[in-house]
């Protein structure tokens, strides 16, 4: 973890916003550990609450999991409680 911290700094100093965006990030950089990653997306619709979309799912987490939620929205996989806890940590 220690080298996916310092190439998320390495990515924030050399941006020009507060964070990194997703075309900053090449995945095929983290490929020793993308199978524990996930890349999620903020959907914003009017009027609606945000949902977020993983746009990435490693496959460590298809596995320990039991399920692929790579494109999917999270409400998609879990229950009300858990999407609510899920959603909650993203805001």
């Amino acid at each position: 973890m220690a080298n996916a911290f310092k190439y998320w700094q390495d990515k924030k100093s050399a941006c020009k916003t507060e964070y990194p965006s997703l075309k900053d990030i090449q995945l095929m950089d983290l490929h020793s550990i993308a199978q524990y990653l996930l890349i999620s997306d903020v959907v914003r619709n009017d009027n609606q609450p945000r949902q977020y979309r993983w746009r990435y799912w490693g496959t460590f987490l298809t596995n320990a999991f039991g399920f692929e939620m790579s494109g999917k929205l999270i409400h998609e996989a879990f229950t009300d409680k858990t999407h609510n806890l899920i959603a909650g940590a993203y805001n």
